[in-house]
């Protein structure tokens, strides 16, 4: 152990058993062979072994494989530490050196030496056992789970063989591990008691592996790199070379480039980020640059700054001989026109965008096939305006938007649900990206769904990764030492548990996904074509992935197993933007910075240290085969040059020509055009004529048909789109539309679906057709749902006889709920219609249809009463019907035997009852006694009834025994009508009721109540202690003093007990208001204190209080969640969502308040405030 000590106090860490033996009931000698590793870096790191260092050397390829000697049984046990996993490191770090071999435990790295261990008691010493035989003596730990699963990665083909029977056992130490099952043997000699020395040479190769890749990860970090050196730090695979076409001082934090149509390249600069992580103040150090290639050497060597004193551009888009730029708030147009490279001319198109976060600013502008710019909207979007005709307004609400740039006020919100980047594919599908989330599809138009004002869609963005999000990088470039500290830290914090795996390593996930791109054209080989890239600045690397179809959607995997396409040694690195260049090659924009990390996410004394500005760097790249040979040429001048364009093999070339052919607008392109598709066209070029004519008012149904006719199903999924582009063309194509909506592809189906809705209407055996086919596939069936406008009764019973009555599954029974939902929505004749085709449903399709409809009425407050007075005969017999089942209902809802779920279901459906529920039903469900489930269900149900005087007085009787968040229910209920109030009022008033027993918001909505009817006195108990905040403030002011006591411990408490309804921490709560991890970084006490007693002082626009008022005079609050052009989401406290359809508004009103009320200090004492904070500053790092 002396060598060890000598070790530490240079700084040269060494290997070393990791702990102590016994051995044959003696003690064992000490360890031999001690062996020093390289020196540790100055900055950031412990010696080998330590959860730092852990962490580092679990990232690469290789598995790292303990052997350890055990006292079960006498046995030895081989384990594997694959990955490293980040729950394992604590308890491995107890250990704080790497082993070496015999008895101690022994840390290597690589794969198991599977065809030299076996099975003592099961094979003769003459049959050595290997592969799927050495597999029965293993298994693999997990989280103590257990069931048969593969096995995760394996270095070797050893180490594959043993995937298929591996089983999952519970954890020993080392969560992840893989572990002997059995007492294990070399040849015939068994490992009881001493380690096989015959297995020596093998565990020295397999721990200098483990060594070099251990010293790989702890090396120093590389850069800055010199612009001719930066190259030799890349890593690329499938054969592609790397070329630098600009670097500085030519090119500066290049965020985006775009080329016009001469082949020149204009790049957005950002030089002003990270402005302290938000888009607002005083910015104009943005800039575009212009960059030509003077000699025709493939390198942009002439550089002119094209536009200066910009905001954040990141976006560019070449239109009439200048460019649109996506520059936060506003959408701009620059033109050169005195040809000095240099824009004279600006004009702002759009504007209105939002600014909260740098790294959610609009960006990414794409000419979309029917010609008008496509932009990706980061966060919440904004109200856009025209200048030109500012009387335009659009409200994005977390969408994108499209408009026309000859006529700007033409903008349209379409699906987004992106951050930064969107790629379209060749088949003309969109896809987007965030930073944890590195693909997404944009799966349906919002204007699909906005149709059926009824309809409340999913989100339209789907995260389509195999992996989900933050999926694993395999990144070659050393961890910075600031990511190892901070890892460091939170890794031995006593609230190590709360943090997510990808938050307790250095790197190696996917945290900074950006600007997605498809591989496509002859700078790429054909293993190549068609798959998607994405930048990983952070991890200084570029992810492949392969798409591919997944019913009407796709879904991604990784493409190579265990290494990334494009990777760099050079942590300056910073690839966040991909494009295809007019050459074929991929264009690669460098930020090259130390860290491009937003100062939100580190600690404030890690900020101090790292330089986060600009420091005058940046890189282009041109990533291509070695075998292409780059070569620009200008866009052709004449027509039928650009026709041969529009079926070229560079996505580039095609964009450029169907940009240049709209610009243009030349009398012969239509003819030319025409004349091309007859040919034996390169099937993209098909897609691209086709939305050429749209453009110019020539295409006609003769060339829509011959698309629908095509081989190819992308070409018939965008004839399909062409088809419903219009309401006349619908019309006109309704049967061809019908036929394709039995197409053998689910995408030209879906399609087809969506474009039958510009006509208006489809007919009900089309739409039950559709839902018979694919009930189970969510974007077809919603496309078919958002054509069920009406006649939902005879939808359900054609779909009944094309199953032939047969019981629904479980994807046929959630789609004829979701009808049903539509149905009670509707008109008086809609219900009453359906109503009558239920009473003819088999019973085992009418229950899921009552459930649907019940919603749908409570929904809209609909109810049974304006159905009894219909005068048909069929209706009357149907209402028998449902009213025999709502007393069913309401019987089983008070049965505690029945299951929770099924009691809450049976409780709304008895709420349709025209009958007023019995005064024991009521005191049953608002009972203390009663699940909470049940008591909301109840409050929700009564409320939908209306405010009836006997309603009421239930309620306010029921406030004491209702638990909080029935309680919580029951006020608002209360608040939401003038009557609610003046009940609650009365109870308050007469001392029913405490002042105490309500919540903050709901005693400063009734202290204005108060005052409105007159009862001062009242409404100065409601607001007794709310002192001005300043006056709170300064009494509290203690509280934040560093030299208060305070237990964080306490504080936990305090925060689940005040906090948690609307907020999350140690996965307890609910995200209603702003993520606490990220809002908490950087806080000293001080600020939480004036954030908590003062919460209007300063408030996020997102986490407005906004007040509905519904037409029938009820009133709700919340939070907007989501909202489309059908509906609105509201959000509360404890993640209460209340859906609220358009037609139900009459009003919408910001309170200018947050959701979290003033008057917290009658709850939190100064005492148990400082524990809160303490608790907060702990969580926040």
């Amino acid at each position: 152990m002396a060598n060890a000590q000598n070790s530490e106090a240079t700084g040269s860490p060494t290997i070393r058993r990791c702990r102590k033996a016994r051995h044959g009931g003696g003690k064992r000698p000490p360890a031999q062979g001690m062996m020093p590793l390289p020196p540790a870096p100055d900055r950031g790191f412990n010696r080998l072994g330590s959860p730092a260092a852990l962490a580092q050397a679990g990232t690469g390829k290789p598995s790292a494989w303990r052997l350890s000697h055990h006292r079960h049984g006498r046995r030895r046990h081989l384990r594997a530490l694959p990955e490293m996993p980040q729950s394992g490191l604590r308890a491995a770090s107890r250990s704080t050196s790497l082993g070496w071999f015999s008895n101690p435990p022994v840390y290597i790295q690589g794969s198991p030496p599977a065809g030299n261990i076996r099975s003592r008691s099961r094979y003769p010493a003459s049959r050595r056992v290997a592969g799927p035989k050495a597999s029965r003596s293993w298994s693999q730990n997990r989280s103590n789970e257990t069931g048969s699963y593969p096995a995760r990665t394996a270095d070797s083909a050893q180490a594959r063989a043993l995937a298929p029977t591996m089983r999952r056992q519970p954890a020993i130490d080392v969560p992840g591990c893989w572990k002997a099952q059995q007492r294990l043997a070399y040849g015939n000699m068994p490992t009881a008691r001493s380690f096989p020395m015959r297995l020596l040479p093998l565990c020295g190769l397999l721990i200098f592996s483990s060594m070099m890749r251990a010293q790989e990860m702890l090396a120093p970090p590389v850069g800055p790199l010199a612009p001719a050196q930066a190259a030799s730090a890349l890593q690329l695979r499938h054969g592609l070379v790397a070329e630098l076409i600009a670097h500085e001082p030519d090119v500066i934090d290049p965020v985006c480039a775009a080329f016009d149509e001469r082949g020149r390249m204009y790049v957005a600069e950002m030089r002003g980020y990270p402005n302290k992580g938000v888009g607002t103040g005083e910015v104009s150090s943005g800039t575009i640059r212009l960059l030509e290639d003077a000699d025709g050497d493939g390198k942009y060597e002439k550089s002119t700054i094209f536009a200066k004193g910009l905001r954040f551009p990141m976006g560019i888009l070449p239109w009439r001989g200048g460019i649109i730029v996506a520059m936060a708030p506003d959408i701009i147009y620059l033109k050169d026109t005195s040809g000095d490279g240099i824009a004279d001319e600006k004009k702002v198109l759009l504007t209105g965008f939002v600014l909260p976060n740098i790294q959610q600013l609009v960006n990414t502008l794409n000419l979309d096939l029917d010609g008008r710019a496509r932009i990706m909207v980061g966060g919440a979007g904004g109200t856009i305006i025209c200048p030109e005709k500012p009387e335009v307004k659009l409200e994005l609400r977390g969408r994108a938007c499209a408009f026309d740039p000859d006529k700007p006020w033409l903008v349209e919100a379409v699906t987004g649900g992106g951050q930064y980047g969107l790629a379209r594919d060749a088949g003309g599908r969109w896809f987007t990206n965030t930073n944890s989330q590195v693909l997404r599809f944009l799966a349906l138009e919002d204007k699909v769904v906005r149709r059926n004002p009824s309809l409340v869609p999913p989100p339209l963005t789907v995260d389509i990764h195999q992996e989900g999000s933050a999926i694993k990088l395999f990144r070659v470039s050393a961890f910075e030492p600031w990511r190892v500290e901070r890892t460091s830290r939170r890794a031995a914090s006593a609230d190590s548990k709360r943090f997510a795996r990808t938050e307790l390593v250095p790197g190696g996930y996917t945290t900074s996904g950006c600007s997605p791109a498809f591989l496509e054209g002859p700078a790429f080989s054909k293993e190549l074509q068609g798959s998607v890239v994405t930048c990983d600045p952070a991890n200084n690397l570029v992810h492949r992935d392969i798409i591919e179809p997944s019913g009407a959607g796709f879904t991604a995997r990784r493409a190579d197993a265990d290494a990334e396409i494009l990777a760099s040694k050079d942590n300056f690195f910073r690839p966040v933007h991909l494009a295809i260049g007019p050459d074929g090659g991929l264009v690669l924009c460098d930020f090259y910075r130390e860290a491009i990390e937003t100062p939100l996410s580190l600690p404030e004394d890690i900020l101090k240290r790292l330089r986060l500005e600009t420091q005058g760097r940046g890189r282009v790249w041109r990533i291509r085969d070695a075998n292409h040979k780059p070569r620009v040429e200008p866009a052709p001048s004449s027509v039928s040059g650009l026709v041969a364009w529009l079926s070229d093999s560079n996505p580039w070339r095609r964009n450029t020509a169907q940009r240049l052919l709209i610009e243009r607008n030349d009398p012969s392109a239509p003819g030319a055009i025409k004349a091309g598709l007859k040919a034996d066209l390169y099937w993209p070029g098909w897609i691209h004529g086709l939305w050429t004519l749209e453009r110019l008012g020539a295409l006609d149904n003769a060339l829509i048909r011959a698309g629908l006719d095509h081989a190819r199903d992308e070409v018939r999924e965008q004839a399909a789109v062409l088809a419903g582009h219009s309401e006349e063309r619908a019309r006109a194509m309704a049967a061809e539309l019908a036929l394709v909506a039995t197409d053998p592809s689910p995408r030209v189906r879906l399609q087809a679906l969506a474009s039958m809705g510009s006509s208006g209407r489809a007919a009900a055996d089309i739409i039950a057709a559709a839902l018979e086919r694919d009930a189970s596939d969510p974007w077809i069936s919603l496309a078919a749902l958002s054509l069920a406008t009406s006649d939902h009764g005879a939808i359900l019973e054609s779909w009944v006889k094309l199953v032939g009555g047969k019981a629904p599954d479980n994807a046929t029974r959630d789609a004829i709920n979701r009808l049903s939902v539509l149905a009670g929505d509707g008109t008086v004749t809609d219900r009453t219609s359906f109503l009558v085709s239920w009473s003819r449903l088999p019973e085992s399709w009418q229950a899921p249809a009552l459930a649907g409809l019940a919603k749908g009425m409570r929904r809209a407050g609909n109810s049974l009463v304006d159905l009894e007075k219909s005068k048909n005969p069929m209706a009357k017999t149907a209402l028998a019907m449902v009213k025999a089942r709502l007393d069913a209902a309401g019987r089983k809802s008070l049965d505690d035997k029945v299951p929770l779920a099924d009691r809450v279901e049976s409780l709304g459906l008895s709420m349709l009852s025209s009958e007023e529920p019995t005064t024991e039903a009521v005191e049953t469900w608002l009972s203390g006694r009663s699940p909470v489930e049940l008591q909301v269900a109840a409050v929700q149900g009564l409320a939908s009834r209306g405010t009836n005087p006997g309603t009421l007085a239930k309620v306010v009787e029921s406030l004491k025994g209702l638990s909080a968040a029935g309680r919580r229910e029951a006020e608002l209920f209360l608040a939401g009508s003038a009557a609610g109030r003046d009940a609650l009022l009365v109870a308050l008033d007469s001392g029913a009721v405490s002042p105490g027993l309500l919540e903050g918001a709901t005693r400063q909505r009734m202290a204005r109540h108060a005052t409105e009817r007159k009862k001062p006195d009242l409404a100065g108990r409601l607001t007794s202690g709310s002192a001005s905040r300043a006056k709170v403030l300064e009494s509290y002011k203690a509280a934040s003093a560093p030299e208060t006591p305070s237990d964080p411990d306490k504080g936990r408490a305090v925060f689940r007990k005040n906090c948690a309804t609307c907020h999350r921490l140690e996965n307890t709560g609910h995200v209603v208001g702003p993520d606490l991890l990220a809002a908490l970084k950087g806080k000293d006490k001080a600020t939480l204190l004036v954030a908590i007693l003062d919460p209007n002082r300063e408030i996020d626009a997102r986490y407005v209080n906004q007040v509905v008022t519904l037409r029938s005079g009820r009133t709700t609050t919340g939070l907007t969640a989501v909202e489309t052009a059908g509906s609105l989401t509201l959000k509360r406290a404890e993640g209460v969502e209340e859906v609220l359809l358009r037609g139900q508004i009459d009003s919408v009103e910001a309170t200018g308040q947050s959701l979290m009320p003033e008057g917290l200090e009658k709850e939190i004492p100064p005492a148990s405030m400082a524990d809160l904070l303490a608790y907060l500053i702990q969580q926040g790092g």
